[in-house]
């Protein structure tokens, strides 16, 4: 059951979307886990029907993810979850894109027509419309990127105090920290590939044999540049971290500064998931990963 057929789904089935949402009015929050799975479990998204039709009932907003048990999602009626809720503070469909649009611009900081739609999954064909009027209205500034011809970038206008200091070269990032492959900076992977020229897919979703980098890689965002990824494992009986493998970026020397932060951060990273040591295992380069041991043993 892909993402893009789901609606189509849900509106050929009305009748096993009725039984999901009597059965959640008679019986409360529910699981997925909680439906018997008719037949042998197949791939990624062979969803059982129950699932499918949760899902379909979660993105129509008849119901709502109440909390989370593990990775389950726990599903509930939206008057159970927002008992105060009122369809009427809606509001209406272009003010909603409009001010969709307008909030992705300042999240990006610099952001192009083509990375905006993705950031809130809004519709490409309706983007630039919008784009023109913010404009008009001095919501949003005009830029241009070195590197990055074309259609014109954007900025925020509360964002313009940024932009002149980013333009002046007082804008220093100073940050070394390890990215979930979900966050925003690099979700969208068109942009993270034109913006940093970092090339990041999430792994797991492939099998085994067709892995470059690891099961479950964390980008590793180091002064502004992204510089490399891990693939690191929460041994939890041991209470350690183990690196699986760290790699660098082809074009990244494996410098005394960036060890010794990327030390520090695997530290920070450990604690607080309750783990009180650190080992990496393997790096490219082959070096790095007796050097971080070195600095994590001290």
């Amino acid at each position: 059951m892909g993402w893009k057929n789901i609606r189509e789904w849900g509106e050929a089935n009305p009748a096993i979307i009725a039984d999901i949402l009597a059965h959640l009015r008679a019986n409360g929050a529910v699981k997925s886990s909680d439906f018997p799975r008719e037949g042998p479990r197949g791939k990624w998204w062979d969803w059982k029907v129950e699932k499918v039709a949760l899902e379909y009932l979660y993105y129509k907003g008849d119901v709502m993810v109440a909390s989370r048990q593990g990775f389950q999602r726990v599903y509930d009626l939206l008057e159970r979850v927002l008992p105060d809720w009122d369809d009427a503070r809606i509001p209406a469909y272009p003010d909603a894109l409009r001010q969709l649009v307008l909030m992705s611009v300042k999240a990006l900081g610099i952001a192009r027509e083509n990375w905006l739609a993705p950031y809130f999954y809004l519709p490409k064909r309706l983007v630039p419309g919008i784009l023109a009027d913010l404009q008009a209205e001095g919501e949003i500034i005009p830029v241009r990127v070195s590197g990055l011809e074309g259609k014109p970038a954007y900025v925020h206008a509360h964002n313009r105090e940024l932009l002149e200091q980013a333009y002046a070269g007082a804008l220093q990032a100073r940050t070394t920290t390890f990215l979930s492959p979900f966050d925003p900076l690099i979700s969208d992977r068109a942009r993270a590939q034109q913006l940093f020229g970092f090339d990041y897919q999430l792994e797991c979703y492939l099998p085994a044999s067709r892995r470059k980098y690891g099961y479950f890689t964390l980008p590793v965002l180091h002064h502004g540049s992204l510089v490399g990824r891990l693939d690191a494992k929460a041994r939890r009986k041991e209470k350690r971290l183990e690196v699986i493998k760290l790699f660098l970026e082809e074009d990244v020397p494996p410098e005394d500064a960036l060890l010794t932060e990327l030390a520090e951060t695997l530290r920070a990273y450990a604690s607080w998931q309750g783990l009180s040591e650190v080992s990496v295992t393997a790096s490219k380069p082959g070096q790095v990963a007796g050097a971080l041991n070195a600095r994590l043993r001290s």
